[in-house]
This record gives structure tokens, C-alpha cells and sequence, in this order.
């Protein structure tokens, strides 16, 4: 049976952002000019100061992670063997430089291991100018990627605290009141109070037995609260019967893979979705007749799976193997953890932010950086206002819509997604206009982030991501991996329906427009984003024919309802294949 992927939710080792355009390359021997002075000198704190920036600002270099891994270990061995505030330098260009390689690389453990450096320069460098640095640095890191903001608040608090003199204090003033606004109802003040319990690990999923019968065991680092629920199959979508399990404030260690297929089981595949709440743990089940899920006293902070081909669990589930008609809910379970009172219906699915209603709308370029400018377009000017077309219809809809940028306002690539993740949109859409150096060429397309896969696709993403087509060559090698445990079919499958909206629209209004189909290339403005996200290039400015079009208010309203039309479409996908 073939199994329906839209709905793959997978763990975001690309949750966070990138500040430079430079890709990540294979690391290769670091080569220096001159050998470094001798760590505690007092010219090499400078030297290693100049070598950062000189590395930060070469692009062709400044991807290797071997040369910021040197740098770091060189800031090390000044920060132990240096006196003073030649060791505060090192302490701090060390995390600086593990910083600057996290923003590369995209991997939490990066970023971590540049708060725990922070940290250590805060905490033995304290009499140092670059003592607030660091804790502001560090508070910037667990709020913008680690979504601590607890921590982040305290460790601003801190800075307030220690040095009101600081150049860092007016930013840690803004910062923190931001966190404050930002903070949930009711939550707890930063100031004076215990800090938010640490979240759950699940740490491993383990299977046993066979293809009649089998157990899987999730093991966590501490109790759990849970909900569980059998999906029956449904042959419309020929999506196979579904045990999903919501765990609401446990997260994936980053050793688990979003998508395991143990051998000769009754469940099939086991992938894990994740969002910023929690996360959901799915088993496909072929031929499953019954099932039971339990906490164990004996195991403690585990959770297990019994599957059985008959219906012989004792205590457990039976099921039916009948499809679902239209893919309705199925069996429904209570919580563990001690959680007796379950919350009725999908009210999880809602905590797990697995839901359609929040839209961050993305116009594509502003301020300094205009876009294409052809055909009498300046391509800022002309996504603002689609963007305010798109949310003024989505919100008589009524989506939620929010905005990247509300006026000419200009944004980094980077920025857009990080202002989606923290206000936790349920999609992201980019706004964009097409341009080409061949005024023939022509048509719609929507894009979402994989590797590009046609010259045209690497050549507008190069144009997108202001970076050169050899650029985009080398981020495609080390976004392989990468691009594996992003909101992947999620994505394929929003532009898809949006495609295909847009299109049908414009046609009927009377429009030959040329479908140039759904593509995927490396965008920045995409990547990071912990949402489906897509970005839409409305027309080739410079092309005629399509200018013309793109002039029309009928075009350019067809194309809006065409995009809601999408959006919607995929809202009841969602809503279909999780029972809602």
C-alpha cells in the first residue's frame, strides 16, 4: 500500500537562520599565511581578532568549518595559556567563532556549544568589557534559536543587573521588554521566579518482534503526559491505518532519525513530528487488529506500543481493518503522566501546533535592497503591495495574517523566516517577481526548498539569494543532508495546491498564463523556517506579455483568490488527514 507523505512533520535541524550567504563547504586542511604568535603575546589576541573578521568577511573561505573550528580552538588555548584581557579575548572570540559557524551550518549543537562558550566568558571574565558582550550574545542565541526565552530574560536581567553602563545595557532594556510583551498570558514574570521545568528528551525508540506481533518503546529522560489515537486506513487517499501519539513538551534527541522503518514488525514506518510545543510520534500500521499503549510503573519514563495481526493484547485496543470513508478520526485514548481528564477531540493537535490559521505573509525585498527592476516594476514596491491584497482576503477568510514587513522596510533574508518562527506561523509565504536576462522567457512558478533541479530554478534562486550560480552550486552539496529534516513534503504539497489554485484562477478569468509548474531550489528566505513555507515568483517582469498581465487588477486579484484557494485546499487536506 502506498503510504501519503504530505503530512511528514520532521525535526528542524535547520530550526534557526543564516546571517551570511556563504555556503558551508567539505572541510579541507586550514592554511594560514604565517604561523600564529604564541598564545599569551600580547599581539595575538590581535591577531586572532583580525584572522576572525578577515574569515567573516571572505566569502569564498568563510564556509569551511574547519578554519572557524581552528580559530575557536586558538581562542581556547589563549583564554588558558593568556593573562587579563587577552584571555577575556580569547574566551570570547572562541564563542564568537562557534557562533559564526552555527549560523552556517544550522545545527543546534553548534549554537549550543556557542551559549556554553558565551557562558564561560561571562562567568570567568566577569570584570571585562566583554562580559555584557557575551551575555547579551549568549541571551540573542537561546532566544532567536534555541526558544529559551526564560533564559534568554534572565541572562539580560543579569546584564542590567551587573553592568548599567554597558554599551549592550539599551539593547538588553529593548530586548527584554520584547520578551516580556512576547511572553504567554498568565505565564510567570521573568524577574524572580524559578525558570520554566527544562523540556523532555525523548531519547531513543526501540522496537521488538515480529511480523505478528511487536512492541515499541519510546524512552524519555522523565514523565510524560500523552495522548493517543488510531486512525483507521482510509483507501480514498490510500493512507494505511495510523497510532499517533502527542507528547506535548518533549522533543526528539538529535540522534533519532525523523523516519524509521523497523524490519519485520506490524507498523511499517515510525516518523516523528515536531513543533515548537511538542511532539508527535506516528506508527503506520499495516494489518494491525489490535494495539495498546501504556507507561509502565515497572519501565519508568517510557512509553510502549503492543501491535498485534490478531486480537489477542490482553487489556489493549481492537480494531477494525475497514477503511474510513472519509478518513475520520478513529479510537482515542486517554493521557499518561497522571493526566486523567484528556482533552476531547484534537484539542493536542491544536497545542502541537499542528493546525492552519496564522499566516506570515513575506514581501519579498524592501528598503535598500529594491528586487527586479524591469518593465516599470521595482519589485519591493510591487510584493507589498500583493502582500496587503493576500492578507486583506485571507483575513476576511478568517486566517490570521501577519506580516514580515509592513512598509518599505528593509529585511535580511534571514530575518523573515526568524520572525515566522517566533511568532509561531502556521505557514510562511514569499512574495516575489520574477526576472530574466531572455525577455522570452516567461510564466508562473512556485518554488519550495530542495535542491534545485533545473538551471532556470538555480538561476532564480541565485538571483533571490544575491549570490553568484557557483554560489548556489556549492550550498546544494552540503543542503543535502540538511534539506532531509526540513518541513519538506509539507511544503511540496502547499505549493502544489497553490500552484495549481493560482493557475486555475487566472485562467478563468481569461489569462494564457504559462505554467511553468512547481520547482524546489535552495532559498535563503526559506530555510530555517519551522512551518511548510513557499515562496511565489507572480509573473516575469521582463517579459511583455506578462507584464501586461501583472498590470491587470483582474490578474493580480485573480492570482490572490488563486493563492487562498491553495492555502485552503491545503488547510482541508490537513484537516481530512487528521480527522478534524
Amino acid at each position: 500500500m502506498r503510504v501519503f507523505q504530505t503530512l511528514i512533520l520532521l525535526p528542524a535541524v535547520m530550526a534557526g537562520l543564516l546571517f551570511a550567504a556563504a555556503p558551508l563547504q567539505a572541510a579541507a586542511p586550514a592554511v594560514r599565511s604565517s604561523a600564529p604568535p604564541a598564545a599569551g603575546q600580547g599581539a595575538s589576541a590581535q591577531t586572532l581578532i583580525k584572522e576572525f573578521d578577515d574569515l567573516k568577511r571572505d566569502r569564498s573561505r568563510s564556509g569551511r568549518r574547519d578554519l572557524w573550528i581552528d580559530l575557536e580552538e586558538r581562542g581556547i588555548a589563549l583564554r588558558r595559556t593568556g593573562s587579563g584581557e587577552n584571555a577575556a579575548k580569547g574566551a570570547y572570540y572562541a564563542a564568537r567563532a562557534r557562533e559564526e559557524l552555527s549560523l552556517r551550518s544550522f545545527l543546534p549543537s553548534d549554537r549550543r556549544e556557542a551559549v556554553a562558550l558565551y557562558a564561560e566568558t561571562a562567568k570567568r571574565h566577569a570584570a571585562s568589557p566583554l562580559a555584557p558582550k557575551a551575555l547579551y550574545r549568549q541571551a540573542e542565541l537561546l532566544r532567536a534559536f534555541l526558544e529559551k526565552p526564560a533564559e534568554a530574560a534572565a541572562l539580560l536581567e543579569t546584564l542590567l543587573t551587573r553592568y548599567p553602563q554597558a554599551e549592550e545595557a539599551p539593547k538588553a532594556a529593548k530586548l527584554l521588554a520584547e520578551l516580556k510583551k512576547d511572553a504567554p498570558s498568565g505565564a510567570r514574570p521573568f524577574a524572580g521566579q524559578t525558570a520554566p521545568a527544562p523540556s523532555l528528551t525523548i531519547k531513543n525508540i526501540l522496537w521488538t518482534g515480529k511480523k505478528q506481533r511487536g512492541r515499541i518503546t519510546l524512552e524519555l529522560d522523565g514523565p510524560a503526559r500523552y495522548e493517543y489515537e488510531y486512525i483507521p486506513p482510509n483507501a480514498s487517499t490510500t493512507t494505511p491505518a495510523r497510532i499517533y501519539i502527542d507528547i506535548p513538551g518533549a522533543f526528539p534527541s538529535q540522534k533519532l532519525m525523523p523516519s524509521i522503518t523497523p524490519p519485520d514488525l506490524p507498523v511499517s514506518r515510525i516518523r516523528l513530528s515536531q513543533s515548537s510545543k511538542g511532539t508527535r510520534v506516528m506508527l503506520d500500521c499495516d494489518g494491525v487488529r489490535a494495539f495498546a499503549v501504556r507507561a509502565p510503573k515497572k519501565a519508568p519514563h517510557t512509553i510502549r506500543v503492543e501491535v498485534s495481526d490478531k486480537a489477542d493484547i490482553t487489556g489493549g485496543t481492537k480494531v477494525e481493518q475497514d477503511s474510513a470513508p472519509d478518513g475520520g478520526s478513529g479510537r482515542r485514548g486517554k493521557q499518561g503522566g497522571g493526566e486523567k481528564n484528556a482533552p476531547k477531540g484534537n484539542a493536542l493537535m491544536d497545542q502541537l501546533g499542528l493546525t492552519v490559521q496564522t499566516i506570515m505573509i513575506d514581501a519579498g525585498h524592501g528598503g535598500k535592497d529594491p528586487g527586479a527592476m524591469t518593465g516599470g516594476f521595482v519589485e519591493r514596491e510591487f510584493t507589498l503591495a500583493m502582500a496587503r491584497r493576500l492578507g486583506a482576503l485571507l483575513q476576511a477568510k478568517g486566517f490570521t495574517v501577519l506580516y514580515t514587513r509592513a512598509g518599505d522596510k528593509y529585511l535580511t533574508l534571514q530575518d523573515r523566516p526568524d520572525i515566522a518562527n517566533r511568532k509561531k506561523a502556521d505557514l510562511f509565504i514569499s512574495i516575489h517577481l520574477n526576472a530574466n536576462p531572455n525577455p522570452d522567457v516567461r510564466g508562473l512558478e512556485v518554488y519550495y526548498l530542495d535542491m534545485a533541479k533545473t538551471r532556470n530554478a538555480t538561476l532564480v534562486a541565485a538571483r533571490e539569494n544575491a549570490v553568484s550560480v557557483k554560489n548556489i552550486s556549492d550550498l546544494q552539496v552540503i543542503l543535502s543532508d540538511l534539506v532531509l529534516s526540513s518541513k519538506l513534503e509539507e511544503s511540496r504539497a502547499l505549493a502544489l495546491l497553490v500552484h495549481n489554485g493560482i493557475l486555475n484562477r487566472v485562467r478563468r478569468a481569461g489569462f494564457k498564463a504559462q505554467d511553468n509548474g512547481v520547482r524546489s531550489a535552495p532559498f535563503y528566505v526559506l530555510m530555517g523556517a519551522r512551518m511548510p513555507a513557499i515562496l511565489v515568483e507572480c509573473g516575469y517582469a521582463s517579459n511583455e506579455e506578462d507584464a501586461r498581465d501583472l498590470r491587470s487588477e483582474k490578474f493580480l486579484q485573480s492570482q490572490a483568490e488563486g493563492l487562498i484557494d491553495g492555502i485552503t485546499a491545503y488547510k482541508a487536506k490537513l484537516a481530512r488527514l487528521t480527522g478534524r
